[in-house]
């Protein structure tokens, strides 16, 4: 009997203790799948991040990418010269001026230029027609004519710019490097068939170019207390231009503001490269 109590409690004994290996398996094998399925969720949630932020890449270059006046129509003249409009208050020629009729009033001879007549369009919904006229200028002057129609004895006023934007509000935008030290953005009014500008503080340069010799920025105008020394080949960024002087401010390659005037600047800037005079 003893024996077989013996053996009883074995068997016992085997089968609780293999009822609780296998109850621990069950909970290792539970919890391996918590893991896995945590791992798994995290997984699908570094994808779904992954995604946005590629999404909102797209967008931001979309957005990046997207041109001033982008609802406007436009007009390309060769590969730099443009001239966007409203198409809903405009007629579109677009075409060179020794093409047109002898008899429109625009016409003019091969020896005369190659001038092309854009559109004829308003400069504000409620306001006067003007016909605008493109020239490449007789010594590489580009500039845009607008013509009272009615009136080609002589152009009421014009724009020297590479691009121009008329948007039919009121208001006409031009930039370009042409007749300036830079790529200069300008806004006019139109005041009884005059062009007048709107005053900005500063004009905007956004230039990313070098020092072309060692120069000194300041913290004033007035180029009184010194800021920094830059050497020559130094990397900057031009920002501003007062506007109507010599006088542009400066970021430095670290980080810093200062201005400072150029000496001769329409006859060859020898401090600042890529920062010329383009024009006669």
């Amino acid at each position: 009997m003893n024996k077989l109590k013996i053996l009883v409690l074995i068997t016992t004994l085997s089968f609780t203790l293999a009822c609780s290996n296998d109850d621990g398996t069950n909970e290792n094998t539970e919890t391996n799948t918590v893991v896995e399925n945590n791992e798994a969720v995290n997984t699908e949630t570094n994808q779904t991040q992954t995604v946005t932020e590629e999404q909102l890449a797209v967008s931001s270059e979309t957005t990046n990418s997207n041109e001033a006046f982008s609802y406007l129509s436009k007009i390309d003249i060769g590969a730099n010269v443009q001239l966007k409009y409203n198409a809903d208050i405009s007629t579109v020629y677009n075409q060179e001026c020794r093409t047109l009729s002898t008899s429109d009033p625009l016409y003019a001879t091969e020896e005369e230029g190659a001038n092309v007549k854009l559109v004829k369009t308003k400069i504000n919904a409620s306001g006067s027609e003007y016909v605008v006229v493109f020239s490449s200028g007789p010594s590489a002057d580009p500039e845009f004519m607008f013509y009272k129609d009615g009136d080609f004895s002589q152009a009421a006023f014009s724009i020297s710019a590479l691009h121009v934007v008329v948007t039919g509000n009121g208001s006409i935008y031009s930039s370009g490097h042409t007749n300036n030290m830079f790529n200069n953005r300008r806004k006019f009014k139109v005041n009884n068939n005059k062009l007048v500008e709107v005053q900005q503080a500063h004009y905007y340069v956004g230039l990313k170019t070098k020092t072309l010799k060692a120069i000194t920025i300041y913290g004033s105008e007035r180029l009184s207390s010194p800021i920094a020394n830059l050497p020559k080949d130094y990397n900057i960024e031009v920002l501003l231009n007062k506007r109507n002087t010599s006088l542009y401010l400066i970021k430095t390659d670290f980080g810093l503001a200062g201005w400072v005037k150029l000496e001769n600047q329409m006859y060859g800037n020898n401090a600042i490269d890529k920062l010329f005079y383009a024009g006669d």
